[in-house]
């Protein structure tokens, strides 16, 4: 595995980024589509698929996205993966009752 690359080696864009990317803090204050609570439908979701690769013994390099039945909360993983990737680079999830799990 390779080192993270030091502060000094990473280059920096150069000229005017464009783009959902290219966002400024108040604009984020002001519009909150980036906020993506859960239903208690996709928490059931999740609860589940966490339950299956539990029976199953499912180690984490064991879960792949083949092994889980998500029709609902699968679209929306897919749609944060798109915003993260394509999009302005972070969305916050919220609800997940991580005391549930270990």
């Amino acid at each position: 595995m390779s080192a993270l690359p030091k502060s000094d080696e990473i280059l920096m864009p150069t000229g005017t980024i464009e783009g959902p990317s290219a966002w400024y803090g108040p604009d984020m204050d002001a519009n909150t589509e980036w906020l993506r609570p859960f239903s208690g439908t996709e928490l059931t979701e999740l609860d589940d698929a966490m339950r299956a690769a539990k029976a199953r013994g499912d180690g984490v390099i064991d879960i792949k996205r083949d092994n889980f039945s998500l029709p609902t909360l699968g679209p929306v993983l897919n749609d944060a993966r798109e915003e993260l990737l394509e999009g302005r680079g972070f969305v916050l999830l919220r609800g997940i009752p991580v005391e549930r799990y270990s």
